[in-house]
């Protein structure tokens, strides 16, 4: 990788120093991106919101393989 990764001049090239040097690419952008839109979304559904829903499903999961043991 080069020191500055976006600097996309390929007659000058400037690596970076020690083993960031092997990293390839660019940051994706999309990944920050779609993290923003989750992190908005949890924050609307509420945290206690999502733990309540996943303890409920837990607590049905169990049940049902004892019934199906």
């Amino acid at each position: 990788m080069q020191e500055n990764p976006f600097a996309f001049d390929a007659e000058a090239v400037n690596y970076a120093q020690g083993a960031q040097r092997f990293d390839t690419g660019t940051f994706s952008m999309i990944n920050g991106l779609s993290a923003d839109n989750a992190l908005d979304i949890i924050l609307e559904i509420g945290v206690k919101n999502i733990e309540k829903y996943l303890e409920d499903l837990s607590l049905f999961t169990l049940e049902y393989c004892q019934k199906i043991i």
